[in-house]
């Protein structure tokens, strides 16, 4: 029994000593002079930044007067997780029947628990009211001349198509007509319009020869006019506007 006592009050005095013993930043994995690494939280099992962002699209639809028609083709352009503050950014893109809706986007930020922080919706209401036609009477290769002419371009060769995609008629790839460094890409677009439809058109890329420039150019998918065109490289040469001075 002595023994038993004994053996007991050694158990409680070594507990006692490792509860009193401190932990040193060696002890912990901690050089000194070294702080812990924080570690970001992880978003909850089964997280989809892209469900919360349509959930929410479809929640909201009402207040930007969009018809349960106008969310049926939406499709997820891209998920990026910021860097710097670990948010959680989605962006969609409208489509009517296949075809995108140009500007008819949407992006969504998101935190790590799964709530939307901010939003913003630039989508088109009553997509089958603003664009009832969705089949062109202009062929790739006369969109591709319009927009050769357009631009101010003379093709040496005719625009003959080179690929589709499988089963897809409203994208494909043009030869380069000689104005354009590279086979000329086209797709077909629903743009926005001053009266509020929305019209069919032809979107191409011609990267112009002769330092003439990027071009992304809409042609009328039924008349072949020009209904816009974006640049996206800059020539060599450019004006500096100074900055104001205070009098």
């Amino acid at each position: 029994m002595r023994a038993l006592k004994l053996s007991l009050i050694c158990m409680a005095m070594i507990g006692l000593s490792l509860q009193q013993a401190p932990i040193t930043p060696a002890a912990a994995g901690v050089q000194p002079n070294q702080r812990p690494v924080p570690v970001a939280p992880r978003a909850p099992a089964g997280f989809d930044p892209a469900k919360v962002a349509i959930d929410l699209l479809e929640q909201v639809r009402t207040d930007h007067g969009l018809l349960p028609g106008d969310l049926d083709d939406v499709v997820v352009t891209d998920v990026v997780e910021s860097d710097h503050t670990s948010a959680i950014h989605v962006y969609l893109q409208q489509r009517y029947r296949g075809i995108v809706v140009e500007g008819a986007t949407a992006n969504f930020t998101i935190d790590r628990t799964g709530e939307v922080v901010d939003h913003n919706i630039n989508f088109k209401p009553d997509l089958a009211k603003a664009a009832p036609r969705i089949r062109p009477k202009t062929l790739p290769a006369g969109a591709a001349a319009a927009a050769a002419n357009a631009l101010g371009l003379s093709p040496s060769a005719p625009f003959m198509l080179r690929a589709s995609a499988a089963g897809d008629s409203m994208s494909t790839r043009l030869s380069d007509g000689g104005v354009s460094r590279s086979e000329i890409p086209a797709e077909l677009r629903l743009i926005p319009t001053a009266d509020g439809t929305l019209a069919l058109a032809w979107n191409l890329t011609i990267e112009a020869i002769g330092n003439e420039g990027w071009w992304q150019i809409n042609i009328d998918a039924d008349s072949g006019d020009e209904l816009g065109r974006v640049s996206y490289v800059a020539h060599d040469s450019y004006n500096v506007i100074p900055q104001p001075t205070e009098a």
